[in-house]
């Protein structure tokens, strides 16, 4: 048995047989609205009458005159490079707001989506912290700063209170970016299992990768800063070992 040709919207999902025709209306891989064809029928039908017809018991067969030509429908035309008697190929064109994902896939995803918000609750949590220690910091070297004039102090206090508030400050910044995608992961993948639509399976895959991208340059980052560190160290000990 050929297979069919199946199209959704103008755009070729590939050849599959009746039976995965029939598992991909069940998983919801296809639609009821997609069309399909194949070698020896007039137009292109709709998944379900194809799935009537083929299990419908067979008529006789009829003969036609070998100078009658197979017509394929107008309706719809067959790009070349796709052969209807081919393997059957997964459904790797459909995207943007076409095709529906499978529900295995977006099991697989939901089953991220409590582990994505504990994480990003404890990540707001966080930077929630780091902001109140720069307030605080802000109004203790506004508020404190006369008493440290007083103690003698007020050098050393001030460059403290400085320096924590920059480095709490940077903290809340790299914490800030990671969290907010995470978020928009997880309210995607909400999305998704309401529509399950590509479209909004790509914007959680997006929000996803650019938060592993952060801390992949972050990482980076820190190595870099590591081997600085590990290099200054033996130039130090080469150096002091030369002025002995």
């Amino acid at each position: 048995m050929s297979a069919y040709l199946i199209n959704r919207d103008g755009q070729e999902l590939g050849s599959f047989e009746s039976s995965q025709i029939q598992e991909g209306l069940k998983t919801g891989y296809f639609l009821a609205t997609d069309l399909a064809w194949r070698e020896g029928m007039a137009n292109w039908q709709a998944l379900p009458a194809i799935l009537e017809t083929a299990t419908a018991p067979k008529a006789s067969a009829i003969s036609t005159p070998i100078s009658a030509p197979v017509r394929q429908p107008t309706e719809i035309k067959k790009p070349g490079s796709i052969n209807p008697y081919a393997a059957p190929t997964a459904n790797t064109q459909a995207s943007g707001g076409s095709g529906v994902v499978p529900q295995d896939v977006i099991n697989e995803l939901l089953g991220t989506k409590p582990w994505v918000r504990f994480l990003s609750v404890l990540m707001w949590i966080g930077c929630s912290v780091f902001l109140l220690f720069v307030v605080a910091n802000l109004f203790l070297s506004v508020w404190g700063g006369s008493s440290l004039i007083k103690a003698g102090s007020a050098g050393a206090g001030m460059a403290f209170m400085i320096g924590s508030t920059i480095g709490y400050g940077l903290m809340a910044l790299l914490v800030v970016y990671p969290t907010l995608k995470l978020s928009k992961y997880a309210s995607n993948i909400g999305s998704l299992a309401d529509s399950r639509s590509f479209a909004d399976m790509t914007a959680a895959l997006r929000e996803q990768r650019r938060f592993w991208k952060f801390y992949g340059i972050l990482m980076i980052i820190y190595l870099s800063f590591f081997v600085l560190f590990i290099l200054l160290m033996f130039a130090g000990i080469g150096i002091g070992s030369m002025s002995r």
